[in-house]
């Protein structure tokens, strides 16, 4: 669609679509770092970077999980001196993030990372699936989860984050109701402050809007959207 009217320009049939003769749901879109291509993902766990401009299929994005894409974004950064790297990610419903290199040389690539929590951390993040991402420079990436849960990890290490205090950055910001048999509200929305780096919102299923203090791990407060 055009942005400023509306208006629909144009529209291309996914060959995923075509291959199984059937219709599978779209979960995610999102741009690449150029704008030029668009990564897609579907319900059944596939990945797709197409040219926008006139439907070709460029890549398949392969992996390990067949579960429903649930957020696609895209990062940078550099390992060492000239060694600049840029990412495509893709979040699923059962908690997997996973990671391919943005140049990719051939139709098929297999993921560079899988984001995962070491064991020694006894952390088990398992199966809870993440809704939302953001990347912020140099390696930080936050991901929002449906137990209301907000995780940063290290796009570089592929591990989560720790604070200024050594611990792991794994913020509970929305609270499980008293009410027996009610969940806490899920993390549908999180992204930077551009003005304020360190500073992450994550908005929820009820409607509240949280700061969160990338540097500390921990909620700077909330408002009521």
């Amino acid at each position: 669609w055009q942005a400023e009217t509306g208006r629909q320009f144009f529209k291309f049939i996914c060959e995923e679509v075509e291959a199984t003769n059937r219709v599978p749901e779209l979960t995610a879109a999102a741009f690449d770092e150029s704008e030029r291509r668009l990564v897609v993902g579907w319900s059944q766990g596939s990945v797709q970077v197409y040219n926008f401009s006139n439907g070709t299929l460029l890549n398949n994005l392969l992996g390990d999980t067949t579960a429903s894409v649930t957020s696609i974004s895209h990062a940078a950064y550099t390992k060492g001196k000239g060694d600049h790297r840029r990412l495509l990610l893709a979040a699923f419903d059962d908690g997997v993030v996973l990671q391919w290199p943005s140049k990719i040389k051939g139709r098929d690539c297999n993921p560079s990372r899988r984001m995962e929590t070491p064991a020694w951390m006894g952390i088990d993040l398992a199966d809870v699936p993440i809704l939302s991402m953001a990347f912020n420079w140099p390696t930080t990436l936050v991901c929002g989860r449906r137990d209301g849960m907000v995780m940063l990890w290290d796009i570089q290490t592929g591990f989560l984050m720790k604070g200024e205090t050594g611990s792991t950055l794994l913020v509970q910001i929305t609270e499980k109701p008293a009410e027996a048999g009610l969940v806490a509200p899920a993390i549908r929305s999180v992204a930077f402050i551009h003005k304020i780096p360190s500073v992450c919102l994550a908005s929820d299923e009820a409607g509240q809007i949280h700061f969160i203090d990338t540097s500390r791990g921990e909620s700077a407060g909330s408002i009521k959207a």
